[in-house]
């Protein structure tokens, strides 16, 4: 008896303990209860946290949604007024068009609210070129401030530079529209470094540092005059080239000597790109490939040779990571499986699968999967796969190369588009049974998207 009076008093003690958590629980039920039928008082907010709410709600938007939603929320009485207008965080993107002179105004009431934020600044200059001019003034009273900018014009139009730019980071300009300093000079933009432009020519037209430029992005409908262009950002680091030569001035794309881009890290190009421009580029340190479209063509061209070979050793460039952004047709396949087998220092391969059968996608995982194509593979993403395909052969591309460590990488990262909920269901199955710690992949099925880690395992 005496040996179980400790135990015994162990439970009276938890009963009693037990009771007064179920009163608690009780209490606080009844408590939320009430504070539910009472209205938040907003009001009372710290302003900081208000502020923090606004920006939340009102959406970043590259128009002027934001200074809309913004203003509905200051209509809705004189406290909240007073917070929006003095958050300069909600004024942080000002988008205009130059139909009417009253958008004067409407800068000169709107970008005091930043504060000396840096902002984004769009405007879409329209035919009127007084009141362009006017627009450009008013707002360039504030570009001290410019971060990202953004124009487009219908029409030919120049416009003065301001003499600095401290905050200016990127530049985008859509349509023939030229910025100027009024002596010829440079301006100074410390931290420029992006450029976008659908009329290339213009870069001959741009009193910015040019030199400072890591990113590029050019569009137009003529390869005509690249290289000089191109040679205008000896140090850019990611190059796009978007191109659709309509007018066929191709034999005039080319220059006379290479051009030597040596920090360019990413190039990414259409299918059609003259052999001209890719043999004239001379790229050392060429990490990155990306087709917009289809593969350029075989594998074993001259123009693919070049691109692919470091420049005076005729060594086999040690390209990191491939994107095909489509594949059609059988000859499309074969030549796919060309390019993978000719780049074994790939680590990261991004492929769109449309035009591949579910015999041609059995071939490609059997091949991976083996080890002896891609062996230094670590992350694999494929889309677009429209058509049906079974699904252990997903599963076996990712499941077999993580076991596989002969010599090689694993591949530790892998996204797939699936058709049908019976695909689904097993690879998620197969990937998900705790047998591969580390793995991160993502399966897509039309909008939804499953992304899981298996470090939780």
């Amino acid at each position: 008896m005496s040996s179980q009076a400790p135990a015994s008093g162990l439970r009276l003690q938890i009963a009693a303990i037990e009771q007064e958590i179920a009163s608690l629980l009780a209490q606080k039920a009844k408590l939320e209860e009430t504070l539910a039928t009472v209205p938040f008082p907003a009001l009372s907010l710290p302003l900081d946290i208000a502020r923090l709410i606004f920006h939340r709600v009102v959406p970043d938007h590259p128009s002027n949604r934001r200074i809309v939603e913004a203003l509905k929320i200051a209509g809705v009485c004189t406290a909240w007024r007073d917070i929006v207008f003095t958050a300069p965080e909600l004024w942080t993107t000002v988008a205009v068009k130059t139909g009417n002179v009253a958008m004067v105004q409407a800068l000169d009431t709107w970008l005091p609210r930043t504060k000396g934020s840096a902002f984004k600044l769009i405007i879409n200059f329209e035919r009127d070129e007084r009141v362009a001019t006017a627009v450009w003034a008013a707002a360039t009273r504030y570009s001290a401030q410019w971060q990202d900018v953004l124009l487009t014009t219908g029409d030919s139009l120049t416009l003065p530079l301001p003499n600095s730019l401290p905050a200016l980071t990127a530049l985008t300009i859509q349509g023939d529209l030229a910025l100027e300093c009024a002596d010829g000079s440079t301006v100074d933009a410390p931290h420029f470094s992006h450029l976008s432009l659908d009329t290339p020519i213009l870069m001959f037209q741009l009193g910015l540092p040019l030199e400072q430029v890591a990113t590029l992005y050019l569009q137009g409908e003529s390869y005509s005059g690249l290289i000089p262009i191109l040679a205008k950002t000896p140090d850019v680091r990611d190059l796009t080239l978007d191109f659709s030569d309509s007018d066929g001035l191709v034999a005039s794309a080319g220059a006379s000597s290479p051009l030597v881009l040596t920090c360019l890290h990413t190039l990414e190009y259409n299918h059609d790109l003259p052999e001209a421009i890719v043999i004239a580029l001379v790229l050392p340190v060429l990490h990155t490939l990306r087709f917009r479209s289809e593969l350029p063509g075989p594998f074993n061209t001259v123009p693919t040779s070049q691109l692919l070979t470091m420049p005076g050793t005729g060594a086999r460039r040690a390209l990191r990571e491939l994107e095909i952004g489509r594949t059609r047709g059988h000859t499309v396949t074969s030549q796919v499986m060309a390019w993978l087998a000719g780049l074994p220092t790939l680590t990261r391969l991004t492929i769109c699968l449309d035009g591949f059968g579910p015999e041609d996608i059995a071939t490609f995982c059997n091949e991976i999967a083996g080890g002896d194509l891609l062996p230094e593979l670590e992350t694999l993403l494929i889309t677009h796969m429209k058509r049906a395909v079974e699904a252990q052969v997903l599963a076996d591309v990712v499941e077999r190369r993580w076991r596989w460590v002969g010599g090689g990488s694993r591949i530790k990262k892998f996204e797939v588009q699936l058709v049908g909920e019976d695909v689904l269901g097993y690879v998620e199955r197969r990937l998900g049974s705790g047998q591969m710690k580390g793995l991160e992949y993502m399966i897509s099925q039309g909008h939804s998207t499953h992304p899981h880690n298996l470090n939780m395992y």
